[in-house]
C-alpha cells in the first residue's frame, strides 16, 4: 500500500507507537497551557499566536500518527530530531542556538548513511512526518513556555523579555512598597503600551492597560 501497511504489526511498531503517543500527549498539553495563558492579560499572547499553536499542534499530531504507519519510521524519527534541533537553534540563535544548529547538521549527516536503503518513498514519507513533528513540537513548546510579562516577588517585580511578540524588554516605574497589608502598584511600558499592575506579596491581583 502507499504507506506500506502490508505486514504492519502492532508488536513490531509498539516502541514507535509509544513514542508517538507520548509526543501527542505533550503537544496537546502544551496547546492547552497556551490557551490557558491566553486568558490572562499578563501573558500578552496575541490571538495569532494561540491560533498558530492550535494549528501547528494539530498538524504535528497528524504527523505523529503517520510516523507509526510509514514503512521506515526510523527516518521519521531522525527527521523529527533534526528538525527539532534546527528549529530550537533558529529560535535561540542569539544564545544556545549557535550550538544547536551545527548539532542538527551533524546529526543529519551522520544519520543519512544509515538510511540509504530506505528508497525514495521511504524518505519522502519519513520526511513528511518527521519534519512537521519535530519543528511543530518545538514551536508549540516555545510559545507555551513564554513567561508572563511580569511576576510579583517578595518586594520585587520581575519582568520578562517580550521580544517574541515585538514588545522588547519592558521597563517599569519604581514601585512604592508600603506596609505589608497594602497592595503596591506600579506600571510597565512595553510594545508601545503601558500597563498598570498591583501586587500583593507574591500575587498579582490586578493587571491591565492604562
Amino acid at each position: 500500500t502507499a504507506l506500506g501497511l502490508r505486514g504492519w504489526s502492532w508488536r513490531r511498531r509498539a516502541p514507535v507507537i509509544v513514542l508517538a503517543a507520548a509526543l501527542i500527549t505533550l503537544l496537546e498539553f502544551r496547546a492547552v497551557v497556551t490557551i490557558a495563558h491566553s486568558r490572562h492579560s499578563v501573558y500578552q499572547l496575541p490571538a495569532a499566536a494561540v491560533i498558530s499553536v492550535i494549528v501547528v499542534a494539530g498538524v504535528a499530531t497528524v504527523a505523529a500518527v503517520g510516523m507509526t504507519l510509514v514503512p521506515r519510521p526510523r527516518i521519521a524519527i531522525v527527521a523529527a530530531l533534526v528538525a527539532a534541533l534546527a528549529m530550537a537553534g533558529i529560535a535561540t540563535m542569539l544564545s544556545i542556538g549557535l550550538l544547536l544548529v551545527p548539532v542538527a547538521v551533524v546529526a543529519a549527516m551522520a544519520a543519512t548513511p544509515m538510511l540509504r536503503d530506505a528508497g525514495r518513498r521511504g524518505w519522502v514519507l519519513g520526511l513528511l512526518c518527521g519534519v512537521p513533528l519535530g519543528a511543530g513540537l518545538v514551536a508549540v513548546s516555545l510559545v507555551s513556555l513564554q513567561p508572563p510579562l511580569l511576576r510579583c516577588g517578595a518586594g520585587t517585580v520581575t519582568e520578562s523579555d517580550r521580544a517574541w511578540w515585538g514588545g522588547g524588554t519592558g521597563t517599569s516605574e519604581a514601585t512604592d512598597w508600603l506596609r505589608l497589608d497594602d497592595a503596591p502598584a506600579g506600571s510597565i511600558s512595553t510594545g508601545g503600551h503601558t500597563f498598570r499592575y498591583v501586587c500583593r506579596g507574591t500575587t498579582l491581583v490586578s493587571f491591565g492597560r492604562s
